[in-house]
């Protein structure tokens, strides 16, 4: 039975991909290496075509949250060096050998067990040393109290066999906000990574590929480019940074609209009555495709044609409209409604096409 269900899709630009890549790449820098994040099935815009493409441009190497996405990768004919920024049971090591993936390491005792599992895999596992200069999350500590001893950590387990840490790396916490705190305070997890790097450095261990630049750097401290950079959700084309660095949004949200209704001013619209429909209004009734109703209250995109960009990820929708037509009501879970006033609509606009 052929599928009745086209009427909401995302159209994804492969070329705006191309054109951020080399935007990036030159402000960053040729000398410094291009990662590409493409986690969480690249921010929903597909991880196989995107990484394919990121290849074809000349970038050095990706990076995943699993072991699952860097194993689609690989079935999907992806060659790039794999980092896999997340956690990775011990007992996946012999996997992430055979595919090989670059595996983070944030603690000696990680580090332990992953040496433990290569030597009986018989192999050896790519590491990248994870710094904690102030994110909190995961990493080896770079603060004053903390210091030396993770100096030391990071020594012992560049020595463990079945191990080749081939880099080093931090993530900043606040580098993709402009207020004087947040820059001091990026400014000093970036001192923290140097220290921590030449001290190694000074005890004989030079790492191959040193990395902070995440997207907040790459548009806001490109001096951060080190050995490698890593943009992430910039590169899609989302978020402020993104439009200020001329990036193009790579995907487009389109759906049609499914029917138009007049209703007097102040009519209660959706689910908790939460929307009323205003002066002169006619809400149109937009198929969502499970979207949820964390956009309630948000801006949609135009009658004809709706510009939605979408970052279809656990972490971001970030949304451009022009003109913007205001939700009304709470978004369903396979319907939204918004508000369509004369000055919204474009010119010749006759209303909503038969979905096909």
């Amino acid at each position: 039975m052929d599928s009745t269900l086209r009427r909401t899709w995302a159209e994804i630009d492969l070329d705006a991909l191309a054109h951020n890549y080399r935007t990036l790449r030159a402000r960053m820098g040729e000398q410094s290496r291009f990662l590409g994040v493409v986690k969480a099935d690249a921010y929903g815009h597909g991880a196989v075509e995107v990484s394919r493409t990121l290849e074809e441009l000349g970038a050095e190497y990706l990076a995943v949250s699993n072991l699952d996405e860097a194993l689609e990768l690989r079935q999907g004919g992806v060659s790039l060096p794999i980092l896999q920024l997340g956690l990775t049971p011990a007992d996946q090591t012999a996997q992430a050998i055979a595919c090989r993936v670059t595996q983070a390491v944030w603690s000696e005792s990680a580090a332990l067990a992953f040496s433990r599992e290569a030597q009986r895999a018989g192999g050896t596992l790519k590491i990248h040393i994870k710094l904690d200069t102030g994110m909190s999350r995961l990493g080896f500590p770079c603060d004053g109290g903390s210091f030396d001893a993770s100096l030391e950590a990071i020594r012992r387990v560049c020595a463990l066999p079945g191990l080749e840490a081939e880099g080093i790396f931090t993530h900043f916490a606040v580098s993709d906000e402009a207020d004087e705190d947040s820059r001091a305070y990026t400014l000093r997890q970036y001192r923290q990574f140097t220290a921590m790097t030449e001290s190694l450095a000074g005890k004989g261990l030079a790492f191959v590929i040193r990395h902070c630049a995440n997207s907040g750097a790459a548009a806001g401290y490109p001096q951060f480019a080190c050995d490698m950079f890593r943009p992430g959700i910039v590169s899609y084309g989302i978020g402020h940074q993104a439009e200020d660095l001329g990036l193009r949004p790579v995907m487009t949200l389109k759906t049609v609209v499914g029917a138009v209704r007049e209703l007097p001013e102040d009519t209660a619209v959706s689910y908790g009555c939460t929307g009323p429909a205003g002066s002169a209004s006619c809400p149109s009734g937009t198929p969502t495709d499970s979207t949820g109703r964390c956009l309630t209250g948000g801006r949609s995109g135009r009658p004809g044609g709706p510009r939605l960009s979408w970052g279809a990820s656990a972490w971001t929708c970030a949304w451009q409209t022009s003109p913007a037509c205001p939700r009304s009501g709470r978004a369903a879970r396979w319907r939204s409604t918004e508000s369509i006033t004369p000055s919204t609509t474009p010119p010749g606009w006759r209303g909503p096409s038969p979905m096909s």
